[in-house]
């Protein structure tokens, strides 16, 4: 069996709680036969029998304890698997159960703890795509000149700059920064990067499952109700870090952006990952050793 990429590893864990999540209705054809759902399929049986008994045996774990305090699951009658493309366009779904007239959104992640990957590049508007607020021109004018010296070096490898923190990554997580804290209101910000939904965001890692509610509305059963964050107390650098910045707001929210290459090749195109280190005291999670 080849090894599993990065997005196929994750398809595995995802279909494998699909798979859950029909068992629990009792109907095993509530998985909708789309293209995301077939090629995740594939990549499910595409590993060996070792592997998909632990990720079957996992994802039954996590949907018992979720049933047990979200019944509505057992009463299933469509279950979908969103691409994902559905990531940029401010939704963090994975899977869809469809229950009468509700939702119920799963994020299934698989050794990572991400809640979203953006990009910085000329041709994005990160501003308007969070906030609805263009970019000022002052951000473009420091930004656009690095992004033309890497269309300049286009083609080349990411390896052989030898100043790619100081010369590329610093300037422009500077920028970004500078942009966050002009903005200054970070709901926009928040909800953008955790999606429009409410969601239980399963993570399966070597040795267990971590469950958690993200019940910003309050739609799900399980889960205190979150409440987004209005101010941003600091945001910078991180100490002895040129690729990564932290942003600190109130309620206790915390974000971390780390911005890399995304390919080997360089391009006038730069990947964030993002992630949650800081949450609210009333977050709802739930660690289970497997």
């Amino acid at each position: 069996m080849k090894k599993l990429n990065y997005s196929q590893s994750g398809s595995v864990w995802e279909y494998g709680v699909a798979i859950e999540c029909a068992r629990i209705s009792g109907n095993q054809h509530v998985i909708s036969e789309t293209e995301s759902a077939q090629k995740a399929k594939e990549c499910f049986h595409s590993v060996d029998k070792d592997l998909r008994d632990r990720i079957s045996k996992s994802a039954k774990i996590a949907m018992d304890f979720l049933v047990s305090h979200d019944n509505r699951f057992r009463e299933a009658h469509l279950v979908t698997m969103h691409s994902s493309a559905f990531g940029t366009v401010g939704d963090a779904r994975d899977i869809v159960v469809y229950v009468n007239n509700e939702e119920i959104g799963i994020s299934a992640k698989r050794n990572n703890k991400s809640v979203k990957h953006s990009r910085l590049s000329p041709t994005i508007d990160f501003g308007l795509n969070w906030y609805g607020v263009k970019c000022s021109d002052r951000f473009w004018r420091r930004a656009n000149p690095i992004f033309a010296m890497l269309k300049s070096k286009a083609g080349g490898l990411w390896r052989e700059m030898p100043n790619k923190i100081s010369d590329v990554y610093l300037p422009l997580l500077k920028c970004f920064i500078e942009e966050v804290n002009a903005y200054s209101k970070p709901i926009k910000m928040v909800e953008y990067l955790i999606g429009a939904n409410d969601f239980y965001k399963l993570i399966h890692w070597g040795d267990s499952i971590e469950l958690q509610s993200f019940n910003l509305r309050g739609t799900l059963p399980w889960g205190d109700i979150l409440k987004l964050p209005e101010v941003i107390f600091s945001s910078g650098i991180k100490e002895s870090s040129g690729t990564t910045a932290i942003v600190r707001m109130d309620g206790g929210w915390e974000i971390s952006f780390r911005i890399h290459n995304a390919h080997k090749l360089i391009e006038p195109s730069l990947k964030f990952d993002v992630q949650l280190i800081g949450f609210p005291s009333n977050f709802s999670t739930k660690r289970i050793l497997i």
